[in-house]
């Protein structure tokens, strides 16, 4: 059978957004508030643009990454050398969304005598969501406001007791 549910928990709050600036969040948090919705700003870090980076690891020495981006490009490959770094003279061979693609490049270089490797790669980007009080959930309020920001998205978070009193 399934486990008895908690009488009461943290319920679900709205949480909208997100914003790539505090400033619009802002100017949202401020939109909102006028109409009862007093919510908090918080910002998130989440890892965007995930890639498929194909690379030769870093040489011992820029001269002989040099020697090597020389050959590739008389070859036509397509490629340029990681000048900082962890990665500092590496040579890039390039960056697929798709995952076979990156590896089909992979195993060509290899069968050519190359090796390539391939690393998912991504960058953290900041976004801005505002979270809303449990009461602000089915608000025309809200409602209204996510309907005049049709790019403004809508999830929940378990919601925060603002003050951090014993529960």
């Amino acid at each position: 059978g399934a486990a008895p549910r908690p009488a009461t928990g943290p319920g679900l709050c709205p949480v909208v957004g997100p914003w790539s600036g505090r400033g619009d969040a802002e100017r949202a948090r401020i939109q909102l508030d006028a109409v009862g919705l007093g919510g908090r700003i918080e910002a998130v870090t989440v890892q965007k643009d995930h890639l498929n980076w194909v690379y030769l690891p870093p040489y011992g020495t820029r001269e002989r990454a040099l020697t090597v981006l020389g050959e590739l490009q008389a070859r036509g490959v397509d490629s340029f050398i990681v000048k900082t770094g962890e990665d500092a003279n590496a040579i890039s061979l390039g960056y697929f969304s798709s995952a076979d693609s990156a590896e089909g490049l992979r195993v060509k270089m290899r069968n050519a005598g190359y090796p390539a490797f391939v690393r998912e790669t991504s960058r953290p980007v900041t976004e801005y969501w505002l979270y809303l009080p449990e009461a602000a959930a089915g608000a025309p309020a809200l409602e209204d406001f996510l309907a005049g920001n049709p790019d403004v998205g809508r999830d929940r978070a378990a919601c925060r007791r603002e003050n951090g009193g014993a529960g």
